[in-house]
């Protein structure tokens, strides 16, 4: 497949993301509150019928901040696949995530290796927005440590590696948060080495994307309206998705839903 532009990924994107709303379907969404008083942390998995189920497409006049490797604006996502581009002819599937949503952590045990495999098969391409919302239900900075980690691996062409490093290594009680030291040993799990490692780590330490994630976070809950995480989209179409479907499942959606989306 031939691969395009900056700017043709940008358009793509966002023709991708098409500004038209009709009434939602399902959304599998999931919210962690801390219930200090209580002691204990509760998972809420939502089911909402207010949310559109076609993304908005990103604006282009953003502040400049520092970008990762395939992002070509503040409001859109990392591309995982086909080395950081957009490949013509191809659905993209587009993820709405947080590293500390353990509804995320339970897709990716279920489908998180199908979808890389549909995407390096060249059957779709794969765009990630990372949230970090969590962080402030959970009073924490873990979602934008994760998140910035993932960043700098995109720079070293790693992302969807360190993506499966790192949820493998989400902590099983909710709030925990990642340490430094699994982070720093996901990176090294996904490939990351010698310069490459070093460079990540200087990009890791200085907080480099974290202006990016916050924008994308705002984009996703203030324009996309978003209620949670995991959310899928397959060209801008929100995909009825469980979390807990068998990867057949998933293979088989995405499937029917490139079919209609041509």
């Amino acid at each position: 497949m031939a691969r395009t532009s900056d700017q043709d990924r940008q358009a793509k994107i966002q023709a991708a993301t098409p500004r038209s709303r009709s009434p939602l379907k399902i959304i599998l969404a999931v919210a962690v509150v801390a219930a200090v008083a209580l002691g204990v942390t509760l998972t809420l998995v939502l089911t909402r019928d207010d949310t559109p189920d076609q993304l908005v497409a990103p604006t282009t006049g953003t502040a400049q901040i520092a970008l990762p490797r395939s992002v070509t604006g503040a409001e859109s996502p990392i591309i995982a696949t086909h080395d950081g581009t957009l490949n013509d002819g191809i659905p993209t599937l587009q993820v709405f995530e947080d590293y500390q949503c353990p509804v995320c952590k339970q897709a990716e045990d279920n489908f998180g290796s199908t979808i890389r495999e549909l995407g390096s098969n060249g059957k779709i391409n794969v765009t990630y927005y990372v949230m970090t919302f969590l962080d402030r239900m959970l009073k924490n900075d873990s979602s934008m440590k994760a998140a910035g980690a993932a960043g700098c691996a995109a720079d070293a062409g790693r992302f969807e590696a360190f993506h499966e490093k790192t949820m493998a290594r989400q902590p099983a009680h909710e709030g925990d948060g990642y340490t430094d030291e699994q982070l720093i040993s996901a990176a090294t799990d996904a490939g990351i080495s010698g310069a490459a490692l070093d460079t990540w780590k200087t990009c890791f330490t200085a907080k480099k994307y974290h202006p990016y994630f916050r924008s994308l976070d705002t984009y996703a809950f203030d324009k996309a309206q978003l209620k949670g995480t995991p959310t899928y989209y397959l060209n801008g179409k929100q995909l009825d998705v469980s979390p807990a479907m068998s990867a057949g499942d998933f293979a088989k959606l995405i499937e029917d839903a490139s079919r209609t989306s041509k």
